[in-house]
């Protein structure tokens, strides 16, 4: 995902763009109020089973649900693009 942000040229919307920094409460009130400030176009989402986890809050899960749709599925990556 970080190769994703490097070649698209572009900044995250958020400083928690990876789920590896999603280790608290406080980090998943911080995506929340980032993904809606300032909403990507588009989301990429790691699908191996090893990297599956439980670490977005109900808000960020329900926002990405609510305002997205899957685009593409490529080997281990799921593509969303806003609606």
């Amino acid at each position: 995902m970080i190769k994703a942000l490097y070649f698209s040229k572009r900044r995250s919307s958020s400083q928690y763009f990876h789920s590896i920094f999603i280790n608290s409460e406080q980090s998943n009130q911080v995506l929340s109020r980032e993904l809606k400030e300032k909403p990507p176009v588009f989301l990429l989402k790691e699908t191996l089973p090893a990297l599956e986890n439980t670490k977005y809050s109900t808000d960020v899960i329900a926002f990405i649900q609510n305002n997205y749709t899957l685009y593409k599925e490529e080997s281990y990556y799921q593509i969303f693009k806003r609606n």
